[in-house]
C-alpha cells in the first residue's frame, strides 16, 4: 500500500508543484493589489478628509457672512424706521403756516446743523459702501472655494472610477481562483490521506486566498461608503452655491433699500429743512419748475451761453440776479450742482465784477466780496486770479465766474464780460 501511495505520489508531484507555483504566484499578485488597494484608499481617505475640512470651512464663512447680512439688515430697518418717522412728521406738519420771522443768524446756525448732519449721514453710508465691499470680497472667495471643492470632488469621482475598475479586475482574479482551486479540490482529497504536507501547503493557500477575500469585501464597502460621502459633499456643494445666490440677491436688495432711503432723507431735509432745533419743527419750501432748492433760496442752472449782462438780465427777469455766494457750503453746493448739470461747459457766470473800480470785486447787490469768504483760483507758477488778463479783450476781465474745472474751494477766475457762459440765477424761496 505504501508502494501504491509513493507512485501516485510521484506521478501527480509534478502537478502539485505546478499547481503550488500557480498558487504561490497568484497569491504574490493579489497581495501586490491589496497592498495598492490599501494606498489608494488611505489616498482617498486623506482626499475626502480635506474635502471635508474644506466644507466645514466654507460653512463657516457662509455662517459669518449671513451674520453680517443681518446686520446689514438690522440698520436698513432702523434707517427705514427713521424715515418713516420723519416723513410722517413732515406730513403732520403739512398745512401749517409757519412764522418767516427768523433771524438770519438763527437760520445760518440751523444749516451748518444740517450740513453737519448730512456729512455724518454721508460718512455712514461710506461706511456701509465698505462693509458691502468686503462682504462682496468674501462672496467671491467663497464662490472661489465652491469651485476649487467642486474640481476636489470631480478628481476624487475619478480616483474612485479607477479604484472600482481594480476591484472588479481582482474580482474577476478572485474567481479565476476559486475555480482553479475548485479544479484542483478533488486531487488534493485524493492526496490528503498520502501527502500531508501538500494537504497542509493547500489549506494555508486557502486560508490565505480567504483572507484575500475578506480583504476585497472590506475594501468594497469601504469605497461604497466613500462614493456615497462623496454625493454627500456634491449635494453639500450644490446648497452652498445656491445660498450663495441667495444671499448676493439679498445684499444687492438691501443695497438698492439703502440708497432709496438715502435719497429720501437728503430729499426731506433739503426740502423740509429743521427751523427751530428745540422743537425740531420743519419748514417745507418750494421753487418753480426747473429750480433747485437749497437752503432758504432757489438756484436755476443755466443750459445755454450768454454774456455776462445778458445772463444777468435773464435772471432778473425770473424775479432773481446772478449767485451771490454768502457761505462756503453754498460756494460747494454752486459748483458740485453745476459739474453734475454739464461737464462739458466748466465755466459758469456768477454774480461778481469789478467794472465799476479796477480791482474792487463786488456782488451784483453791491457788497463787497469778503475777505475771508473768497475762492478765486490760485496756480503754481503765481499767476493767480483775477489778472484781469488783456490779450482776447483790451478792455480787460471785468466779470467772475466760477470753473468747474478746478477744484470747489479754488475756482474763481475773472473774464470778459462778453464771453458767453452758462450761468447761475438765485433768489429767495
Amino acid at each position: 500500500m505504501l508502494s501504491a501511495c509513493h507512485y501516485i505520489y510521484s506521478a501527480w508531484d509534478p502537478l502539485v508543484s505546478e499547481a503550488k507555483a500557480q498558487l504561490q504566484r497568484e497569491n504574490t499578485d493579489l497581495t501586490q493589489n491589496n497592498t495598492r488597494l490599501h494606498v489608494q484608499n488611505k489616498h482617498l481617505t486623506d482626499n475626502n478628509t480635506q474635502v471635508m475640512r474644506q466644507n466645514d470651512n466654507l460653512t463657516r464663512e457662509n455662517t459669518q457672512q449671513r451674520w453680517e447680512i443681518w446686520n446689514l439688515t438690522d440698520a436698513i430697518g432702523r434707517l427705514r424706521d427713521k424715515a418713516s418717522n420723519l416723513t410722517t412728521y413732515s406730513e403732520q406738519l403739512e398745512g401749517q403756516n409757519l412764522n418767516m420771522s427768523h433771524t438770519v443768524a438763527l437760520l445760518q446756525r440751523q444749516n451748518s446743523n444740517l450740513m453737519e448732519s448730512n456729512m455724518r449721514l454721508q460718512s455712514e453710508n461710506q461706511d456701509l459702501s465698505d462693509a458691502n465691499f468686503l462682504l462682496r470680497g468674501d462672496v467671491e472667495r467663497e464662490a472661489e472655494n465652491n469651485t476649487q471643492l467642486q474640481l476636489e470632488n470631480e478628481r476624487l469621482r475619478d480616483q474612485n472610477n479607477r479604484l472600482q475598475e481594480d476591484n472588479g479586475n481582482l474580482t474577476q482574479n478572485n474567481f479565476r481562483l476559486e475555480w482553479e482551486n475548485h479544479n484542483f479540490s478533488d486531487a488534493n482529497s485524493f492526496l490528503r490521506g498520502c501527502c500531508e504536507r501538500a494537504n497542509e501547503n493547500s489549506t494555508q493557500l486557502q486560508k490565505e486566498n480567504q483572507d484575500l477575500l475578506e480583504q476585497n469585501t472590506q475594501l468594497k464597502h469601504q469605497n461604497q461608503n466613500l462614493t456615497r460621502q462623496n454625493a454627500r459633499l456634491e449635494l453639500d456643494g450644490q446648497a452652498l452655491m445656491s445660498d450663495n445666490a441667495r444671499l448676493r440677491l439679498e445684499n444687492a436688495n438691501l443695497l438698492d433699500d439703502t440708497f432709496r432711503l438715502y435719497q429720501n432723507y437728503l430729499s426731506l431735509d433739503q426740502y423740509c429743512p429743521v427751523v427751530n432745533e428745540l422743537t425740531q419743527e420743519r419748514l417745507c419750501k418750494t421753487c418753480n419748475s426747473n429750480w433747485i432748492i437749497f437752503q432758504s433760496k432757489c438756484y436755476f442752472f443755466s443750459g445755454d451761453k450768454k454774456t455776462w449782462h445778458d445772463s444777468r438780465s435773464k435772471c432778473q427777469s425770473e424775479g432773481a440776479d446772478l449767485l451771490v455766494v454768502s457761505s462756503e457750503e453754498e460756494q460747494k453746493f454752486a459748483f458740485r450742482t453745476s459739474l453734475s448739470v454739464n461737464q462739458e461747459s466748466t465755466r459758469v457766470w456768477i454774480g461778481l465784477t469789478d467794472a465799476q473800480t479796477e480791482g474792487d470785486w463786488r456782488w451784483v447787490d453791491g457788497s463787497p466780496v469778503a475777505k475771508d469768504l473768497q475762492f478765486w483760483h490760485s496756480r503754481i507758477n503765481g499767476a493767480d486770479e483775477p489778472d484781469d488778463w488783456k490779450e482776447i479783450n483790451s478792455l480787460g476781465e471785468d466779470c467772475g465766474h466760477l470753473d468747474t474745472s478746478w477744484h470747489e474751494l479754488n475756482s474763481w477766475m475773472d473774464g470778459s464780460c462778453e464771453t458767453a457762459y452758462r450761468s447761475i440765477c438765485e433768489k429767495s424761496v
